[in-house]
């Protein structure tokens, strides 16, 4: 057995404190809601609420002390919103004035007993609300100085404008976590993307990739507009010379802005001209959109031009970035070990000139008053590195830190290309760049792939995309006298989703005929590594084994037929009325290398796996017809599960899998067959746990912990058997470990080195690296290939009528009420002649 080391952490234990819970009733509006509770602790009642109230943005405050309500156990208040100062009482129904009403709750008082039942492993309604009171007096402070999120703050210190209307703000997440010997709080560096702040038009012009206003979108029919319109809608403005300091929404755009005419005193005027009349303020350009600030039911339209308008910085855009954008993200967010660890203990330069929150609690008046305590001492925990896997290819190798070298290597079992062709898509792309590019990439096919030379290879026209596929299949057939083209090469540009869209379809829904695509920025910096991974993953959708692995564990299951499963459910935006996609990959050969894939449509949301018995049932009954036997073990990962949700929706499922088991079992008539072993891991990479070496020995050239690092003890949670694994190496940045919770294990009996060694043998099958990859493959599929970019795989897997991938679509059918049963309808699954095949890698 390894040995084990000690590890510091990103968590910080707490202790001690004692609340009592009032419920609040005012509006409903979030944002109004906390200037609210603000304006009632500090100018309405500030003797009442001495010390400060905890407020948890919704429906529930929390004192340190009994407050001495005028009604005893229930009062109300009136609040003005408004800064203008007023002799008179506020009247509850003026304009801005709340009225505020609190009740204490029937529930007792809070105590440290309540921790430490939870930290036993007993959890109560009152353990729960004991957890979110302490979240709660941990993020007051932040929250109320700082734009946030639900766990985490942001400050614009060291912000980056990425292009498309948006900039990327860095900051502090925030969370507490119970463990087996204590509560922590655990603190992470955190980025995310806002609406870019300042005048619209710039934002406008940002968004749109114009850099003059006259290029904007200014016909409400053009499908810019409305994409500049949905883009814009909703965000809280300032508007020069018009409202005092108040804040206004955008709640519309109008073409010509301007210009736009209405009545007043009973003539007609303009905008713009009763903008110079009434403001002082002469319109430059009339021509542009105009901002609505009323809503639907207002008599007339509130108008006023875009270019006296700016965005209030700090609004969070909460929809999925443009793949475009994504690299930029990513670089922004990129952090070293050292760096990381630096900014979370201190801030400073590491946190881009935000300080972290660890050294803020003991300044805060709510944690101070809670008389909670927390050690600014980074916890440090036990942790070992596991026993790496073989990899055999045409000859095994052994990984190291997490990689292995394909020089002078083959692959396990390649597959057989001969009816293949290359269609291009990228205007301009040089033809001798094509055939250079085909030379280099049948060279290492040759090695890696039995292929033979391209049947054809022509350019393709992105106003037709489906015609040029169309005669690329004819062309193909009068050449070979076959139409069974076995793949098709598509080369397409940078901002080319909608002909990746059109292919997929055409290939993967409508024809069964597998494409790979290759995009134009990564073409022009190709290498041999890239063609080696291009060949890899040719060879794997065609049915090829790159590469098979041995552990002592995996060696274990292998001695009987098993499977390995993925399972995960994808979400659109919140808010969103577009259905969720849940999907579950299967292996279906003896090294886990091969695997087919079901999708599903369910109810927008929804987190828990609607069709988990049926899929289960049919990949059983697949997996028995090919291998002519029962499996005689099923590995379940499942994805996307929180903790929270692992009494309601994990157990649900494992009850699902076995009900998928028993029923077969029953419908087969295989009563005297002994029914698979099953072992159901949730595992995930959504959390914040960082961990950092203290030794160099056991840490890798980026300074992370080396590939293969799991957790010992520490950080255990007091609820269900877990742990950390950090099973591959990160190129650059911080690596994120996944984290594991078993909650059945009929296999190794919840042993838990053998269940650590199985999932990080499964780590190194991913079929087209050559690296171990940061969770087990089924579910890394999952991640990367069938959920990546839900957006993108719904606008071809969807009629094109129900528009999933556009930002409307939860309007389209023009009622209120989700209609689960149109969207199943409008559902087209994958072909059926590439349907076992790994068309999605």
């Amino acid at each position: 057995m390894a040995s084990e080391f000690q590890v510091k952490t990103n968590c910080f234990p707490i202790t001690k404190y004692a609340i009592h819970a009032y419920r609040l009733d005012a509006t409903k509006i979030f944002r109004k809601r906390q200037e609210v509770i603000q304006r009632l602790q500090n100018n309405v009642a500030p003797e009442t609420f001495h010390p400060k109230v905890l407020y948890d943005g919704d429906a529930i405050i929390y004192s340190s002390h009994r407050l001495k309500l005028p009604g005893g156990g229930a009062a109300s208040f009136l609040v003005s919103l408004s800064d203008v100062q007023r002799s008179a009482p506020l009247v509850e129904g003026d304009k801005g004035v709340i009225k505020v009403t609190l009740t204490r709750t029937s529930g007792a008082t809070i105590r440290p007993e309540d921790i430490k039942a939870l930290i036993n492993g007993r959890a109560t309604s009152k353990t729960a609300t004991a957890t979110n009171l302490l979240q709660l007096i941990i993020k007051q402070t932040t929250n109320q100085n700082y734009p946030h999120s639900a766990r985490a703050f942001f400050s614009s210190a060291g912000s980056k404008p990425i292009g498309g209307g948006l900039e990327l703000w860095r900051g502090f997440f925030q969370s507490v976590r119970p463990t087996t010997n204590s509560i922590l709080v655990n603190i992470d560096t955190s980025v995310t993307a806002m609406y870019r702040s300042g005048p619209v038009l710039e934002a406008a012009l940002d968004f749109v990739g114009v850099r003059d206003i006259r290029q904007l979108p200014s016909d409400e029919r053009d499908p810019k507009f409305r994409e500049l319109e949905r883009f814009l809608k909703n965000r809280l403005i300032h508007v020069e010379g018009y409202f005092g300091r108040r804040t206004k929404t955008i709640r519309a755009l109008i073409p010509r802005g301007g210009r736009y005419e209405f009545e007043k005193d009973g003539r007609t005027t303009t905008v713009a001209d009763h903008a110079r009349a009434a403001h002082r303020l002469n319109t430059r350009f009339p021509d542009a959109f105009g901002i609505v600030l009323s809503g639907k039911s207002a008599p007339r339209p509130s108008i006023v031009p875009a270019e006296f308008c700016s965005i209030q910085p700090g609004q969070l855009y909460k929809k999925k970035l443009p793949n475009h954008l994504t690299s930029e993200m990513v670089g922004f967010a990129t952090i070293s070990p050292d760096d990381r660890y630096r900014a979370i203990t201190s801030g400073g330069q590491q946190g881009r000139g935000l300080a972290s929150p660890i050294l803020g609690y003991a300044h805060s008046e709510y944690v101070v008053e809670s008389g909670m305590q927390i050690s600014s001492t980074p916890l440090t925990i036990t942790g070992k590195i596991l026993n790496t896997p073989s990899v055999s290819m045409n000859r095994e190798v052994q990984p190291r830190d997490g990689a292995w070298n394909m020089r002078g290597m083959q692959v396990q079992n390649p597959a057989q290309l001969s009816i293949w062709g290359v269609i291009n898509f990228i205007p301009n792309f040089p033809e001798q760049e094509i055939h250079r590019m085909l030379e280099d990439s049948c060279r290492k096919c040759a090695i890696l792939v039995s292929a033979s030379d391209p049947v054809l290879v022509m350019s393709g026209s992105g106003n037709n995309v489906v015609g040029s596929l169309n005669k690329f299949r004819e062309d193909v057939l009068s050449k070979t006298r076959s139409a069974a083209v076995q793949l098709i090469v598509v080369l397409f540009p940078n901002k080319g989703d909608e002909i990746r869209n059109a292919v997929k379809r055409w290939g993967d829904v409508e024809n069964g005929i597998m494409t790979s695509h290759m995009k134009g920025d990564k073409l022009q910096r190709a290498n041999p590594q890239y063609y080696a991974n291009v060949a890899l993953k040719i060879n794997a959708r065609l049915g090829g084994s790159n590469h098979v692995i041995r552990s002592a564990a995996f060696n274990e299951i292998s001695r009987a037929p098993f499977m390995i499963m993925g399972a995960d459910v994808s979400h659109n935006s919140p808010g969103s009325l577009r259905p969720s996609i849940s999907s579950l990959v299967w292996s279906h050969d003896p090294h886990a290398t091969q695997y087919v894939a079901f999708s599903a449509v369910q109810s927008p949301r929804t987190e828990g796996l609607a069709n988990l018995k049926d899929m289960a049932k049919a990949a059983i009954k697949q997996f028995g017809e090919k291998a002519r036997t029962a499996p005689a073990t099923i590995i379940f990962y499942r994805d996307g599960i929180s903790e929270g949700e692992l009494d309601a929706v994990g157990k649900h499922e494992v009850r699902q899998l076995q009900t998928a088991v028993d029923e077969l079992w029953v419908e087969k008539g295989l009563g005297n067959l002994p029914k698979p072993k099953i072992t159901f891991l949730v595992v995930g990479k959504r959390h914040h746990m960082v961990f950092f070496g203290q030794d160099n020995r056991v840490k890798d050239r980026t300074g992370n912990l080396k590939a293969g690092f799991v957790t010992t003890g520490g950080v255990t949670s007091p609820l269900f058997k877990d742990f950390y694994l950090q099973s591959h190496a990160a190129i650059k940045g911080t690596s994120r470990s996944g984290h594991y919770i078993v909650l059945r294990d009929d296999t190794f009996n919840f042993d838990q080195n053998k269940i650590q060694d199985l999932s990080f043998a499964l780590c190194h099958t991913y079929a087209k690296a050559t690296r171990s990859v940061s969770i087990p493959t089924p579910v890394y599929l999952l991640i990367l290939t069938i959920h990546q970019e839900v957006c993108t795989r719904g606008a071809f897997h969807f009629n094109e009528n129900l528009r999933y991938g556009g930002d409307d679509a939860s309007t389209v059918s023009g009622a209120q009420n989700f209609d689960l049963q149109t969207w199943t309808n409008g559902w087209k699954h994958v072909n059926n002649k590439i349907r076992n095949s790994m068309y999605f890698l």
